[in-house]
């Protein structure tokens, strides 16, 4: 905007929208130059608002990329743009230099690549943002550019019947979103995991000798329970049931005719994604297990499963005598498939009862639960089937990828899911939001305190910089012995414990934290326990987690 008129209180700026009048402290200042920069370092006058406003007259033309010297920063624009990704593209980044080009995420990937070829020094790719931000698509062009770039090691592409290691690599991809990723409020293929994946390199022709996925905190809860309005369960259960009704004869044959409405796990609101297909995703997977080494045994088998589970789910429960429970006669069906699919026999008593054994007389005591304790114990046990499943599949790829050669230089591609606030956050979404949070204090590190350091020993002169700190509810979440997590395994331990009780001590030992507070029962749609919420200051004080379920 033009500034029109100044005076004491208040200034008179002239924008797109027409004339507004701001604070003085709400107006900042700018340059008469071109804001359509490639780097951010290059401007003028570098603040908040000259960097959004680049950044949106970039955007503007499809320019999504920007630099900020060796980080790029990348604008979602939900929407395809093919002509970024072509062959084309990827040839012009491998020939020329990264920053008299364009900005792309290329030129990341081939900076990193360049360094491990010049330096014999191994490379991390980190991809953060909020949820939504466009860091699944991201990590595939890193990967795919990589691997082109690279190309494969002799002698570790298999037969002629085999899949290459590179194509090997890349089918990972959709079978990992299947498991994996689930539509969220805003985004429709949200990663509820976060990955890391080693690439291996050659240290004679830097090309990719092997592969390794590492994952972690895949968000369980999500397979039993989806509370946000417009949200749904992992993409595979959809997949997998528009997938048994094709004619192709792949799929689960016990789930034809039905549809994600028939299952407790799957009937919420948003049963299908904009822009996903799930009957054509579904082969997509199917072969990409293939690829990735599992025979038609074994991918049946987990079809199978996925179907018990699914089945299992709709197993209820009613009252039984001395407050104990039963299974519901209406569900026994239900119980019957799960039983056949999972191959497991006797469910019914393990999900309406407790066995504890002695540690001294080594006696077993079956102990009955309630309603309520029995819903729990079934979604339970279908959270660990399905984590089973899930760590399985990598297992499985990463026997596939992983060629027994021993390097010593390797490229990561590290995936952390976003920060996210849903309408709840419970113990999983707070060790999401934390893992960020700690990334945060990395980046804040590494960018400011180090680099400012090196300019200190170099003897230049460098003025005080103040950014946000989030030290504070670091300490506030892991510091032993009166952070949250030890505080929760401590009272875990303890007989008799609740999440009532634990957030009660929690707010004693915490009282008066700036980023620990209570809120109203008004402001937790659905009841159930009011406990801790935690701002989280970079984001406007959005709470990271409140503490139902969390004992």
């Amino acid at each position: 905007g033009k500034v029109v008129s100044h005076e004491t209180k208040q200034i008179t700026v002239e924008t797109r929208l027409g004339s507004r009048i701001y604070k003085p402290d709400d107006v900042l200042p700018a340059s008469n130059s071109d804001p359509d920069v490639r780097d951010h370092c290059n401007l003028e006058v570098l603040n908040d608002a000259t960097l959004l406003e680049a950044t949106r007259v970039r955007f503007g033309k499809d320019a999504i990329y920007t630099y900020i010297s060796e980080i790029l920063l990348a604008v979602n624009p939900f929407k395809p743009l093919p002509h970024l990704y072509d062959a084309d593209a990827k040839a012009r980044y491998r020939t020329g230099a990264w920053d008299a080009l364009e900005p792309h995420i290329y030129g990341v990937a081939e900076l990193a690549y360049s360094h491990l070829m010049a330096h014999s020094q191994s490379q991390s790719l980190v991809v953060s943002g909020e949820s939504g931000a466009g860091k699944t698509e991201a990590n595939k062009q890193l990967l795919e550019y990589i691997i082109w770039r690279a190309g494969v090691s002799d002698g570790v592409n298999g037969g002629s019947s085999t899949a290459s290691l590179g194509q090997r690599i890349l089918d990972t991809n959709p079978v990992l979103e299947a498991f994996g990723n689930a539509k969220t409020i805003r985004n429709n293929n949200s990663s509820r995991f976060g990955k890391y994946l080693h690439l291996k390199m050659n240290e004679v022709d830097h090309s990719v000798a092997g592969a390794e996925l590492r994952t972690f905190l895949l968000e369980k809860s999500r397979v039993t329970s989806v509370t946000g309005e417009g949200e749904r369960s992992y993409h595979i259960f959809y997949q997998l049931l528009a997938g048994s009704q094709s004619a192709q004869g792949v799929g689960a044959p016990c789930l034809r005719g039905k549809k994600p409405s028939d299952f407790r796990f799957t009937s919420t609101p948003a049963t299908t994604t904009p822009g996903i297909e799930d009957g054509a995703a579904f082969l997509e997977v199917h072969a990409a297990l293939l690829s990735c080494g599992l025979s038609i045994a074994e991918i049946s088998s987990a079809y199978e499963l996925l179907a018990g589970l699914l089945h299992l789910g709709n197993v209820a429960f009613e009252r039984g005598a001395h407050e104990g429970s039963v299974i519901d006669p209406a569900a026994a069906a239900h119980l019957e498939v799960a039983e056949k699919l999972i191959g497991v026999a006797g469910l019914d008593a393990m999900l309406i009862e407790k066995v504890v054994l002695s540690p001294r007389s080594r006696n077993e005591y079956h102990i009955a639960l309630s309603v309520d304790a029995a819903t729990k114990q079934r979604d339970a046990l279908v959270k660990h089937i399905y984590t089973y499943i899930f760590n399985l599949l990598v297992f499985r790829m990463n026997s596939r990828l992983d060629t027994r050669r021993s390097t010593r230089r390797f490229i990561g591609l590290l995936d952390v899911f976003g920060f996210e606030a849903f309408g709840r956050n419970g113990f999983e979404q707070l060790c999401i939001n934390f893992a960020n949070e700690k990334l945060n204090q990395f980046f804040l590190v590494r960018v400011f305190e180090v680099e400012v350091e090196l300019y200190r020993m170099q003897g230049l002169k460098v003025p005080e910089l103040t950014w946000p700190d989030n030290a504070d509810i670091i300490e506030l979440i892991d510091k032993s012995p009166m952070g949250i997590f030890p505080l929760l395994d401590a009272q875990s331990k303890l007989p008799q414990q609740s999440d009532t009780k634990f957030c009660d001590f929690l707010h004693a030992a915490h009282r008066g934290h700036a980023h620990l507070f209570t809120l109203s029962a008004a402001k937790f749609a659905g009841g159930g326990v009011v406990g801790l919420a935690i701002a989280k200051a970079q984001a406007g004080g959005a709470r990271l987690a409140d503490n139902e379920s969390f004992v």
